[in-house]
């Protein structure tokens, strides 16, 4: 072999030793064995913060078994509804939207004392809303004759609609069913209410007390969702978003 040759072979054996050593290791994975992915997923699953969050979901009333709400989210499309506030006067959310932008509110009832505070700020501040050129809409699950209650002891301007159908609530997904416990507190509590009863239905239903701001496009521009219920949307907030 010339000299030149077995120079030549011996630079194509160090290359592909070189070529060789920079291929990824492969190992067997056993079917029975979850991979990294899986592995993650499961940890995940137990991570006792999210325990805790379900936790407090079940203190808040929520009956996680039947599903835990979510709410819209910013920028997706308001779900449109006619229905007739307490006064019998037809809400036409479409036709509102021609004219400004709306805020549309959950509450929980007039028996909620913290409901109660809010929509007492929140009156306070309506003209401000107003100015904006911005109509309000508040939507609860009780009867009609208690939302005249607490329209009178708020009092509010504004028009509050009876969801007992829960179709609004359902709609932009602020509905959750009250555990028992929950419910039992509340009716031993000083508040003495039966929810269900309060509400004319046979189960007890809540909304997550969120406050959207719809768009005159009807996208959602303004989004405050909380679960537990003493979180508020701030009047300040919400003109930020108007």
């Amino acid at each position: 072999m010339k000299i030149t040759d077995f120079l030549l072979f011996a630079a194509c054996m160090v290359f592909f030793a070189g070529f060789m050593s920079c291929q990824p290791k492969t190992e067997n994975v056993s079917e029975d064995k979850p991979t990294t992915t899986e592995a993650n997923v499961e940890k995940e699953a137990k991570n006792p913060v999210n325990d805790e969050l379900i936790s407090s979901f079940i203190k808040l009333g929520v009956n996680v078994e039947e599903g835990i709400p979510e709410g819209l989210a910013t920028g997706a499309q308001a779900p449109l509804f006619k229905a007739k506030d307490s006064k019998g006067e037809l809400i036409d959310l479409e036709n509102m939207l021609q004219d400004g932008p709306v805020v549309l509110q959950f509450y929980r009832g007039e028996w909620c004392p913290v409901c109660s505070r809010y929509l007492n700020a929140f009156q306070d501040s309506l003209s401000l809303i107003e100015a904006k050129g911005a109509k309000v809409i508040a939507v609860a699950p009780e009867t009609s004759e208690n939302v005249e209650k607490a329209i009178e002891s708020f009092p509010i301007t504004y028009p509050v609609i009876a969801d007992t159908e829960l179709q609004i609530m359902n709609a932009y997904k602020v509905t959750f069913k009250v555990t028992d416990a929950y419910v039992d507190r509340i009716k031993n509590s000083r508040l003495k209410t039966d929810i269900a009863a309060h509400n004319g239905a046979d189960a007890a239903y809540l909304p997550v007390p969120a406050t959207y701001v719809i768009n005159q496009d009807k996208s959602i521009g303004f989004v405050q969702f909380d679960i537990d219920y003493r979180n508020r949307a701030s009047v300040e907030s919400i003109l930020n978003h108007l």
